[in-house]
């Protein structure tokens, strides 16, 4: 899709701006964002809506989680899609049914199963 506003978090500032560049590869005419913990993610949504969250669930200054829950309660009316990223498969399982996320995704991420979520 055209025009895609995508925030990427994540406090692994090489793994932020891996998955930037491979976001960028795949479509020009997508803008891609990082923020490198959830404050910053915070911040940076409020000052322009993204379409999609990629973030990281473990942080300092503010987890995941709770970063993308503010995102979800700022735009509760049109949240954008919140995907959660980790390497810890028992804190993903432990959001099944419940928290902001749509999606949960274990690191190393499956790039194809994420393209075809941002597409």
């Amino acid at each position: 899709m055209a025009d895609r506003h995508i925030l990427v978090v994540d406090d692994e500032r090489q793994s932020a701006d891996l998955l930037k560049l491979v976001l960028e590869s795949s479509d020009a005419e997508r803008t891609i964002e990082v923020a490198y913990d959830g404050v910053q993610a915070v911040d940076k949504a409020r000052a322009q809506r993204p379409d999609v969250v990629i973030m990281d669930l473990e942080m300092p200054r503010m987890d995941g989680e709770d970063a993308a829950s503010l995102i979800a309660e700022v735009y509760a009316r049109n949240p954008p899609l919140l995907i959660a990223l980790s390497g810890n498969v028992l804190r993903l399982s432990a959001l099944e049914g419940r928290g902001p996320f749509q999606h949960r995704l274990r690191k190393p991420v499956d790039f194809d199963r994420l393209m075809a979520l941002v597409e």
